[in-house]
Formats: structure tokens, C-alpha cells, sequence
């Protein structure tokens, strides 16, 4: 009898110790959370937290500049339109300073990008739909002009006819028909001497 009831005296000891240890336990993990002394709502340290938005802002700055190299790697881009698409994956100022580090690089270059939009499109638009394309895409007057005169020069007459005579099997017979192809071509980017010149070398009435 005495060996039992100094068993049972022993569990209860066991019991009352371990459930003081647990109180003492989770009064620290109440404290511990009510006060954030050494940590977040989650449990992890103060520290994690802040590692964890510098690693975020490491990743992020990464994938800022693999998706800019990616852009350029497909073709020329506009310092406007790059900022465009990297908009979404970093802050105003982030994204400034990755352009700003792809333009030191020679890697973004407006002055480029209108040379190489000016050879695409010369043969399908004219001058004044050319420079409204690359002044939407951010590129200045200054470069626009520049880029029209090396790619273009004096050619504006004859690519006006080679897309006229594309686009059309017939001169025009009438006045109708003549006002028709003439908003094609306005259309293009032509201007008004220009398109005239055009048709006029074509049998067909002039609109008055």
C-alpha cells in the first residue's frame, strides 16, 4: 500500500510539473505574440520577416532585369515601351534605374529603336504615320526627324506609288474611285502633294 501511494504521489508530482511547465510555456508564447518582442503573429523572429522582403526585393530586381533582357533579345525596344511592360514588376523607381542601367550598357537606345522601326515599316506608311507611331512610343522629335531623314531621304514619291500599285489593280476611272484610293493613302501616312502626285498619274477625274 505504501509502494502505491508513493507511486501516486510521484504521478501527481510528474503531472502537476509538467502542466506548470506547459502554463509557463504558453503564458511566453502569448506574451511573446502580444508584444512581437521577438516575433511576428506567425512565430518566426522579427529578422525572417525582414530577410524575407530583402530576398523578395532580390528576386524581384532579378526578374525586372531578366524580363528587359528577354524584351530586347526579341527586338529594339523604346525606352517608353520597355518601362510599359516592366511596370507591373517593380516600383517606379526600380524600373528607372534598370533602364537606366540598360542604356549605360548600350543595350536600350530610342535613337536605335527608330532606326529599326523606320527600316521595318518605310515600305507599308509614309512619313507622317511613321513619326505618329514613334512619337506613341515615346522616341522625341528630335530623333523621329533624324531617323526619317537617314532611312527615308527623298523616297517618300516612290514608296507612295510601289503601295498604290500594291494595293490597287486599277487606277482610278472616276472621282469616286480616285477619292478612295487617295484615304488609302492618307491613310498610309502620305501627304496631300504627295498623293496627288500619285493619281495624277493615272487617267481618272480629280475630285474638285
Amino acid at each position: 500500500m505504501r509502494i502505491k501511494a508513493v507511486h501516486a504521489l510521484t504521478l501527481q508530482k510528474t503531472e502537476t510539473q509538467t502542466n506548470s511547465k506547459n502554463d509557463e510555456n504558453l503564458r511566453k508564447t502569448f506574451a511573446r505574440l502580444r508584444n512581437g518582442s521577438r516575433g511576428d503573429r506567425t512565430g518566426r523572429p522579427r529578422g525572417s520577416r525582414l530577410s524575407q522582403h530583402r530576398g523578395s526585393r532580390s528576386r524581384m530586381a532579378a526578374s525586372l532585369h531578366e524580363r528587359a533582357l528577354r524584351c530586347l533579345a526579341q527586338r529594339e525596344h523604346s525606352r517608353a515601351e520597355l518601362a510599359r511592360k516592366l511596370g507591373s514588376l517593380g516600383e517606379a523607381d526600380e524600373v528607372k534605374a534598370e533602364l537606366d542601367r540598360l542604356t549605360e550598357l548600350g543595350l536600350l537606345s530610342d535613337a536605335r529603336f527608330a532606326d529599326a522601326y523606320v527600316r521595318a515599316k518605310a515600305a507599308r506608311f509614309g512619313a507622317s504615320r511613321l513619326r505618329l507611331e514613334l512619337s506613341r512610343r515615346g522616341v522625341n522629335a528630335e530623333l523621329i526627324a533624324a531617323s526619317l531623314e537617314d532611312n527615308c531621304g527623298s523616297g517618300e514619291l516612290e514608296r507612295a506609288r510601289d503601295i498604290h500599285r500594291r494595293k490597287f489593280a486599277e487606277a482610278p476611272q472616276d472621282a469616286r474611285e480616285w477619292a478612295r484610293q487617295a484615304r488609302f493613302l492618307q491613310g498610309r501616312g502620305f501627304s496631300s502633294e504627295i498623293i496627288r502626285r500619285v493619281l495624277k498619274e493615272h487617267p481618272g477625274d480629280e475630285p474638285a
